[in-house]
């Protein structure tokens, strides 16, 4: 709570915007999620780095870096985001940003017709998926099937098929 305090607007704006991760995020989810017309993608980029300066989000060291906020943060920028009466907006264009990155992660696939790279890809982003589906089963059923109808054979090659079947029969 303290070092929210001694954030910009704009900061603690992407950092509560943030918690709807789970287990991290690449910077181009990032930017889909936590970008609007106040604080543009680029502006983001900036406002990332400062959160990351401050210790308050961390990147780790791979090629393509992945952020994440501690527990303890998360919690914090998730109940600051429901003060703010915007935890449903977030996480509705967390799951449209999901569904995004499923349909690239596709294009990914059958651009080079192998699989290893878009799994990888996802992989990384199985948690968010499963957040973002779980959310969108209560709040967004449309969107719940259209975000399962994307992934399904996703599930299957990243080594979960019985998850996705899981899904597929609570939306039923």
């Amino acid at each position: 709570e303290w070092s929210l305090e001694l954030l910009s607007a704009e900061e603690r704006t992407v950092f509560q915007r943030l918690g709807v991760f789970v287990s991290g995020f690449s910077v181009e989810l990032a930017q889909a999620v936590a970008s609007d017309a106040a604080i543009d993608p680029w502006a983001l980029l900036d406002h990332l780095a400062s959160l990351v300066d401050k210790s308050l989000v961390f990147a780790d060291d791979n090629e393509r870096p992945r952020y994440g906020l501690f527990e303890s943060g998360r919690a914090i920028a998730l109940e600051h985001l429901a003060q703010a009466g915007q935890s449903e907006a977030l996480r509705q264009r967390h799951a449209q940003a999901m569904r995004l990155l499923v349909q690239e992660v596709y294009a990914l696939f059958f651009a080079s017709n192998d699989f290893g790279p878009a799994r990888t890809r996802l992989v990384a982003e199985l948690d968010n998926l499963r957040a973002a589906v779980a959310w969108a089963q209560d709040a967004d059923v449309a969107g719940a099937v259209a975000l399962m109808g994307a992934s399904c054979r996703l599930w299957n090659r990243c080594g979960v098929p019985g998850e996705a079947l899981r899904h597929f029969q609570r939306l039923a």
